[in-house]
């Protein structure tokens, strides 16, 4: 799975709703992009696919994960926007 796909779930399983977040301008191109860049960076993306395709109660997001404060940051600005941990 791409880092792409990775930053898409993630963002999914902590509850950041990307497309309210550009649709509000919470979230812009170079933020995007910076976002996928962290994930890609990452030298563990196979633990991320398993720990994705954990049971959803599962929200506290791994230690590992360079994307997790913004993404946690996100959901919890968002309308109705709480985390789970």
């Amino acid at each position: 799975m791409p880092h792409y796909w990775l930053t898409l779930a993630m963002s999914k399983r902590l509850g950041a709703d990307l497309a309210t977040a550009w649709d509000d301008g919470t979230l812009d191109a170079e933020t995007w992009a910076c976002t996928v860049t962290e994930c890609r960076k990452c030298s563990r993306p196979g633990a991320c696919r398993k720990w994705l395709a954990r049971p959803q109660h599962d929200m506290t997001p791994p230690a590992y994960c360079r994307n997790a404060a913004f993404l946690l940051d996100l959901a919890t600005r968002q309308p109705g926007g709480t985390v789970a941990a």
